[in-house]
């Protein structure tokens, strides 16, 4: 399992314009930006996104319309 997991302000100029809705703040936030995994395990995506959250409460994450999973 990989994640590549960045904190901050304005850590990430894509989510500086969004369109059809807003932040809820301006606050410092944590995006992942890939969670990669085999399948070989289940629960380990949670757990890295568990481990994010725990590094901030205010999280920024996207992902593609094809992507069920996500």
């Amino acid at each position: 399992m990989k994640i590549d997991f960045i904190y901050g302000k304005d850590v990430e100029a894509t989510y500086k314009n969004i369109s059809d809705g807003e932040w809820i703040n301006d606050s410092e936030y944590g995006v992942v930006h890939r969670l990669v995994g085999d399948g070989s395990e289940k629960g380990i995506g949670k757990f890295c996104l568990d481990w994010a959250f725990e590094q901030c409460k205010h999280m920024r994450i996207d992902t593609q319309t094809d992507n069920k999973v996500m």
